[in-house]
């Protein structure tokens, strides 16, 4: 779960409480006020499919919205629309998708780019820094269970 600038929760969804059970992302708006909850955007994929544990979802700069449906290897980017603008597969070998924990996007592995800003997981409660306390563009672009980060890096409190 991510909150956006506006306020709204930007959620990944494993539809385990779904009949039938069906991923997708979501964002809604709160009206604390109210105590109402409004969706106001969602992405299903197409073909529907159900990932039962683990997954993301980050929302860029320019609108599009990248989906990480975990277990089934596939990383999506869509438009405001819905629209699919890229797509693509992890894969362990070449006839078995791979697994992974979150998929963000970055700007590049190739050349540093500032970050537009600190990258902070609200519903965890820490920031990625490193430990002389600059900011990471982000985390990996690929992180999985069996991943281990830098002795340099480490989890602060934001």
């Amino acid at each position: 779960m991510r909150v956006l600038a506006d306020g709204n929760l930007l959620v990944y969804d494993n539809g385990t409480r779904h009949t039938p059970p069906e991923t997708r992302a979501v964002e809604y708006r709160l009206d604390t006020k109210a105590m109402t909850a409004d969706l106001v955007w969602e992405y299903r994929h197409s073909p529907p499919f159900y990932v039962p544990y683990t997954g993301s979802v980050q929302r860029l700069a320019n609108g599009n919205t990248v989906i990480g449906f975990s277990n089934r290897g596939i990383v999506t980017e869509v438009n405001r629309r819905g629209d699919v603008v890229w797509e693509g597969t992890v894969m362990r070998r070449a006839d078995d998708a791979g697994d992974f924990y979150r998929a963000i996007k970055i700007a590049s592995l190739y050349r540093y780019e500032a970050p537009e800003r600190q990258e902070v997981e609200p519903a965890l409660g820490f920031a990625w820094a490193t430990a002389r306390g600059a900011a990471l563009a982000r985390p990996p672009l690929f992180v999985n269970s069996h991943t281990r980060l830098p002795s340099s890096t480490s989890r602060i409190a934001p």
